[in-house]
């Protein structure tokens, strides 16, 4: 399942976010996610927005856009892969309660 993050920018600040999925549009998306930018984009999600279940990494992505149209994406090709686990100091997987 796909989450995106659509950060805007304005005259080099964050001008807010939105949290979509393929489902709905996250209405107050700060409670789960948090986004700042100085010369760096960062943007930290919740464990609970992305069904991951036992998985042991995720995929994803990352596109530029300027005036409705992509300008670079990382990677150019594939998936960024992301290796969970304390021994990759990322989410440990979840255990059963």
């Amino acid at each position: 399942e796909e989450v995106r993050i659509v950060a805007r920018l304005a005259q080099g600040k964050l001008a807010g976010f939105q949290v979509e999925t393929k489902d709905y549009c996250l209405y107050g998306p700060h409670a789960k996610v948090t986004a700042a930018f100085e010369r760096i984009l960062e943007i930290s999600i919740a464990r609970e927005l992305l069904p991951l279940g036992d998985r042991a990494s995720f995929s994803l992505s990352v596109a530029l856009w300027e005036g409705g149209l992509p300008v670079d994406l990382l990677p150019a090709e594939g998936w960024l892969e992301v290796q969970l686990g304390a021994e990759n100091f990322a989410w440990p997987p979840k255990t059963a309660k």
